[in-house]
């Protein structure tokens, strides 16, 4: 279900009622460790190979990342915000820290792919894949790779639709610089929230038509029903003919043996 851009950011203001506090301690958490990495990381503070072990640390903080995204999910579906060591569950499994880590990894590597075109495509991108870490917090069997082209598909004719939602929230921007970016703690969580709430109703949306294509492709399929009676008759009118074929005949009696009405005496 389709709504306005102003109830996108109703519906999201109503999921953090309560929680606000919750979600910017979060944001917070994450804000800063990234920050921290960032800043040790920055060129002219270290040496190449020190480069190298933050660069390794910065992909690390990857699955993170995905736990904000699907963190902001389950409150748009009515759940509690999720706790701040929500953060580094990803790393006590190895198998979810690696699925959550590819899918950041090959969204942000195609996007930045794209960038190097030119500004426009790497933006359009970032759209088309915005809805992979949904797709994957809710489908957790999925293919990181085949999560970026659902995402790809669910957001084909509505990537204008999500850019023009991020637009409504330029004011609240501009109140965050006023702020030195504090503001922004409860800004983040409340857009994160608003694109959760666009995934849902996208995902409501085309629910409709995937199984109307479902029944389609169900219907064209060739149909595998049981025999006609009429070839399952001749089926069993030739096997007993088979059968009777290949019965021995009779031995006609030998020479030496007597016949019927004759004397055994000549």
């Amino acid at each position: 279900m389709k709504y306005t851009y102003k109830e996108y950011r109703q519906k999201a203001w109503d999921s953090l009622t309560g929680k606000w506090g919750a979600a910017a301690l979060l944001m917070l958490v994450y804000l800063a460790i990234t920050a921290v990495i960032s800043s040790i990381s920055s060129p002219g503070s270290a040496g190449l190979s020190w480069k190298m072990i933050f660069v390794l640390l910065d992909l690390a903080l990857l699955p993170m990342a995905f736990v904000l995204a699907k963190s902001f999910l389950e409150v748009a579906k009515g759940d509690d915000m999720p706790k701040v060591k929500a953060l580094f569950e990803p790393y006590k499994d190895k198998d979810i820290c690696i699925r959550f880590f590819l899918v950041e990894f090959w969204k942000g590597l195609f996007t930045f792919l794209w960038s190097l075109l030119l500004i426009v495509p790497g933006i359009i991108k970032g759209y088309a894949y915005a809805m992979s870490e949904y797709i994957a917090a809710e489908n957790p069997d999925i293919d990181p790779r085949d999560a970026l082209k659902k995402s790809q598909e669910m957001m084909y004719g509505h990537k204008w639709e999500l850019f023009v939602l991020d637009l409504t929230f330029i004011g609240w921007f501009l109140l965050s610089l006023l702020t030195a970016g504090l503001l922004m703690l409860m800004v983040a969580p409340y857009i994160n929230t608003a694109h959760a709430h666009f995934y849902l109703s996208l995902k409501e949306e085309q629910a409709p038509a995937a199984e109307t294509s479902a029944k389609a492709e169900y219907a064209a399929a060739p149909e595998t029903s049981a025999p006609v009676e009429g070839s399952a008759k001749e089926s069993a009118e030739a096997k007993p003919k088979a059968k009777v074929e290949e019965e021995p005949k009779a031995e006609e009696p030998a020479d030496d043996e007597p016949k019927a009405g004759e004397s055994s005496e000549k």
